[in-house]
């Protein structure tokens, strides 16, 4: 394999790299249980983004189990796995003290499982090899940095 075959191998898997890095850092961070409520949201939403059910801001946990629940297909597991996380998030969000939320790695990981399970196999390999969550981002910058340089702006909606 030449040096330009490598090259081209390492920036195909930049991105599938930089979402289990960010994984990984994510859940590293977590250490009380507030702070695994916010790691287990964040990846959720990632995950979620990932097989293209994105959480929208004005969406509450709840109202995200909800709809996750309802996805043709989900694993009866992966349904009680998001309402977990949900109320996670929700009793450390706005309770004085928060639940344990030991369980949140592991039931995200349930959901993310049932989620690959329950998708098409191109919206899978999309998930796996250009992952929304890690691509948005970087087309967010791409645009923004096309804007400073040629002074272009998206138009309502586009952005």
């Amino acid at each position: 394999m030449c040096s330009s075959d490598l090259l081209v191998l390492a920036l195909a898997a930049a991105p599938a790299t930089a979402r289990l890095i960010i994984r990984r850092r994510t859940w590293r961070g977590a250490g009380a249980n507030a702070d695994l409520a916010a790691a287990a949201w964040g990846e959720l939403c990632a995950d979620l983004d990932d097989y293209g059910q994105s959480c929208r801001p004005s969406e509450s946990p709840r109202a995200v189990a909800r709809r996750v629940r309802a996805i043709e297909g989900l694993d009866p597991g992966a349904a009680e796995a998001v309402s977990r996380v949900a109320t996670i998030v929700e009793r450390a969000r706005y309770a004085p003290v928060p639940v344990a939320a030991d369980s949140a790695r592991g039931d995200v990981a349930i959901v993310r499982k049932s989620l690959a399970r329950c998708s098409g196999r191109a919206v899978r390999w999309r998930a796996r090899l250009l992952p929304p969550s890690v691509m948005q981002p970087l087309r967010s910058a791409f645009r923004q940095a096309a804007g400073l340089l040629t002074g272009w702006s998206p138009a309502a909606g586009e952005g």
